[in-house]
């Protein structure tokens, strides 16, 4: 069955922020330049969905609701002066999509999809994404989704509990980087990297500043690359001088392209299972990936062989130590996990799964 796909997500404020900073002259440009552009640098999921559902023959859009410029350019070249909730409804009556997929359910909840779904009638199914944080509070809000996707076996098992309809589909990597980041290869090596946020907040990431404060105690040669804390003064002050900004986008891949080992931690909100992004990004980029022992790891990845992984600060030390110590063993693990990652975690997987998806439930 024919589709016309249409997905809605937002961009890091801090990410844009930056982009636009650093290219001030995108700032006026078409709308499509602007888009491609922003798709080039490979920030999250880009345009590898849209890209790959194309290749089934699918009519797919991809949206940054949130891209002030790009939003703008979009109703200036149609005359319009429109707020960014106004373009967004226009672009999708335009667009006339018969499916829905929305990025940030958190964002885009019932009410946006009552809203729309009055103004575009050819909408047949909306389909949401939530990786992590669901609350059962959070039910009463997304009443009006047919379904929502995430990449956490713990929340399908929420999910599922309060009657919302609900598949499992891993996050990916894009192959065609490796043919494209080329340009950003030259840069800062690592030993041991760690890129990624640092809430000091319940149920983000506390457990991980903990560890990576003893870890740091201990003498682990380790970088981090976080955008800027909002809490500054309540960091332990021996990691703050680990803490660098933060990479976006092709940077930021090149980044661990050029580690010796990536670092990983789930959220405390994971409960134990395994499936965030770094997962696939560290290993499609050819580093050795040192993870937290989720209970599922093991379904996505061999332990010891594709990947290494720990349980507790003082594995994870040894661990480290031992493949700063052994690199033909950890080149011969990062070879093993990109290989891995490229035969069953591409964005190309992750497309057939969604569509496969799709054809089952549009009715």
């Amino acid at each position: 069955m024919a589709y016309t796909f249409a997905k809605v997500t937002l961009g890091y404020a801090e990410y844009l922020e930056s982009l636009y900073s650093a290219n001030p002259e995108m700032m006026q440009a078409s709308y499509d330049e602007q888009q491609q552009f922003i798709f080039r640098d490979g920030f999250g999921e880009a345009d590898y969905m849209q890209s790959h559902l194309e290749s089934f023959g699918v009519e797919a859009f991809t949206i940054i609701a949130n891209c002030t410029y790009l939003q703008e350019a979009w109703a200036r070249e149609r005359g319009l002066s429109l707020s960014l909730d106004e373009i967004l409804t226009e672009q999708l009556r335009e667009l006339n999509p018969t499916i829905l997929f929305i990025h940030n359910c958190y964002v885009h909840d019932d009410s946006f999809i009552e809203q729309i779904k009055a103004a575009v009638p050819s909408i047949a199914l909306v389909i949401g994404w939530c990786g992590i944080g669901f609350t059962e509070e959070w039910a009463a809000r997304w009443t009006r989704f047919d379904a929502i996707l995430t990449c956490n076996p713990a929340q399908l098992h929420d999910f599922e509990r309060v009657g919302i309809r609900t598949g499992l589909i891993n996050h990916g990597f894009e192959k065609n980087i490796l043919d494209t980041v080329g340009e950003h290869a030259s840069g800062e090596s690592y030993d041991v990297l760690f890129t990624g946020s640092l809430i000091a907040s319940n149920g983000y990431h506390q457990g991980r500043i903990n560890l990576l404060t003893q870890l740091v105690r201990a003498g682990l040669p380790l970088t981090i690359l976080s955008k800027p804390l909002p809490n500054r003064e309540s960091f332990p002050e021996e990691l703050l001088p680990h803490i660098k900004p933060p990479l976006y986008g092709m940077e930021m891949l090149a980044a661990l392209g050029r580690a010796k080992i990536v670092f990983n931690s789930h959220l405390d909100a994971n409960r134990a299972y395994a499936g965030n992004f770094r997962l696939f990004e560290a290993t499609g980029m050819g580093a050795c990936l040192l993870t937290d022992a989720q209970r599922n790891i093991d379904q996505i990845f061999v332990p010891n062989k594709e990947i290494v992984t720990y349980a507790g600060v003082d594995e994870c030390l040894e661990k480290a130590l031992y493949l700063l110590e052994h690199p033909a063993e950890r080149k011969s693990i990062a070879q093993a996990g990109q290989k891995r990652t490229l035969s069953d975690y591409t964005y190309a997987h992750r497309a057939r799964s969604l569509h496969a998806y799709i054809l089952d439930n549009i009715g």
